[in-house]
């Protein structure tokens, strides 16, 4: 499904492109236009209506591209909003044109043409929002799949009837002056659009909506329907196409003001999820004598993330210490990584040894994992008298042991399988002895696979030669890492969430 998603954007992001340069290519035909043709002879009349066209394909186009670059998500009906929007621009350039070339005797050809575009145009347009009110409303039942069906079949229709108009003259024509005429059964051009426009009133009001919803949807029909109607009285001017633009515009400002809300709730939503997630991760633990130094920090790649840390005392002689990371980001990976640690916790401080604790936690986190989620997890039982380490390791990465005299190196021993993959597993404990002076530096994979601009990846020997850097202290050792990561880093965004957890044995 990703890929699929993938090659979609793709589409949809050259379609995107596409659609701005049509959208230049518009103007300059427009630009070119207006300056060759005698723009000074025009009636006043044309000269009023090929301003208001203008105008209206101006601002339709700012709202194409206001409305591109603030959904980045391609939400099917703002997908289908931005080709509305782009088609009432080719609509507006259409019947600009028409004023430009309408009465010149020499351009009675283009003069058709462009007409038929025009009528094809706004045809499309009202396709296009019927489209764009079932995605918005969500109108799946069958009943509206069988209406959508008699729509395009009359619009297949109408394009027939367009097409005909060439040699039957049933809906307009160019007389020997250059000037449009419209025939006597012109209406027919419009049986489409009020059936439709008919069908979209019906379902507006028909359909359980917000009241602001319902009147914007409502005025995007009535507003360019009624300009219509007082148009047909007054043949060389067209109210209908800018009170359709109007339209347009507050339903624009509607639907990114519902979204502005919408990302504004959520991010105080998330703002407050990272507030809780940050307050449960400890800093530095008391009470050590003197014999060592464990600090951890993260940095999530977005409000809340899929990793973490802990550590605390177990008892008089012993810390637990344990880092973490889910599969998945953001906050469904943030709440399944709250079940787990809370899960290891539980079973830890009850006195169970840290292999038993693995595996009653593993076990109890296969049971209702809905989301095929797995945390990848190092657990360590420090022994404060004697710098034993106690650990299992789930699939997390291999941590590295700096020495007292400034060598590095993984900690390579075989790891077990990630927790909440497979039931009734069981973990084998592993023991390292720390001396005086080591650091044991635990780590996310955030940290190896940060990338650069070109893509290469931070990886396990940049992080050993940063290991090796002089440092007096954990907290030091964390500092040099980030530094590190953070230049080689230089100019992208944070991939992955970066966590460390640092245990330095002190010299006595």
């Amino acid at each position: 499904m990703t890929i699929i998603r993938q090659k979609r954007e793709r589409f949809l992001n050259e379609f995107q492109w596409l659609n701005y340069f049509l959208l230049f290519l518009m103007f300059v035909l427009i630009t070119c236009a207006a300056i060759m043709l005698p723009v000074e002879d025009m009636k006043e009349t044309y000269i009023i209506s090929f301003c208001f066209d203008i105008a209206s394909l101006v601002f339709c186009t700012a709202v194409f591209v206001s409305s591109a670059v603030h959904d980045k998500d391609f939400e099917s009906s703002t997908v289908i909003f931005k080709v509305m929007v782009f088609q009432l621009s080719a609509t507006f350039f259409f019947e600009a044109l028409i004023w430009l070339v309408d009465s010149q005797q020499e351009l009675r050809s283009i003069n058709f043409l462009v007409n038929e575009l025009y009528i094809f145009s706004g045809n499309l347009s009202v396709w296009l929002f019927w489209r764009y009110l079932r995605r918005l409303l969500e109108l799946r039942d069958k009943k509206f799949v069988s209406i959508t069906r008699i729509f395009a079949v009359m619009l297949l229709l109408q394009v027939l009837l367009i097409i005909s108009n060439v040699w039957s003259h049933w809906l307009f024509f160019i007389d020997g002056n250059g000037e449009y005429q419209r025939a006597g059964t012109y209406y027919l051009s419009h049986v489409f659009d009020f059936t439709v426009l008919a069908g979209s009133v019906a379902v507006i009001l028909s359909t359980k909506m917000e009241r602001r919803q319902k009147n914007v949807l409502s005025l995007f029909v009535f507003a360019p329907l009624a300009a219509g109607i007082i148009s047909g009285f007054f043949p060389r001017m067209s109210l209908a196409h800018p009170a359709g633009f109007t339209a347009v515009i507050i339903c624009f400002a509607d639907i990114y003001l519902k979204k502005s809300n919408e990302l504004t709730a959520r991010r105080n939503e998330m703002d407050l999820a990272s507030n809780i997630q940050m307050s449960m991760l400890p800093e530095k633990i008391e009470g050590l004598d003197g014999k060592f130094d464990i600090i951890g920090s993260m940095f999530p790649a977005r409000e809340v993330g899929g990793d973490f840390y802990d550590f605390y005392r177990l008892d008089e002689d012993h810390v637990v210490i344990i880092i973490a990371d889910v599969s998945g980001k953001g906050l469904p990976a943030a709440m399944f990584m709250m079940k787990g640690i809370s899960t290891v916790k539980n079973y830890a401080i009850t006195g169970l040894s840290v292999e038993d604790t693995m595996r009653k936690a593993n076990d109890s986190l296969c049971k209702n994992n809905e989301a095929d989620m797995f945390i990848t997890a190092w657990m360590g039982i420090l022994n404060e008298k004697t710098g034993r380490i106690t650990f299992v390791n789930a699939g997390h990465n291999f941590p590295v042991l700096r020495k007292a005299d400034g060598t590095a190196s993984f900690v390579n021993l075989r790891s077990g399988i990630p927790l909440a993959s497979f039931d009734n597993l069981s973990y084998k404990p592993k023991e390292l002895q720390l001396e005086p002076g080591d650091i044991l530096l635990l780590y996310t994979d955030g940290v190896t696979e940060a990338h650069s601009r070109t893509s290469v990846l931070f990886g396990d020997e940049r992080l050993l030669h940063c290991v090796e850097k002089d440092c007096s202290s954990a907290e030091q050792l964390c500092d040099n890492v980030l530094s590190d990561i953070d230049r080689f880093t230089i100019g992208t965004d944070q991939f992955d969430d970066i966590t460390m957890v640092a245990v330095k044995y002190l010299p006595s």
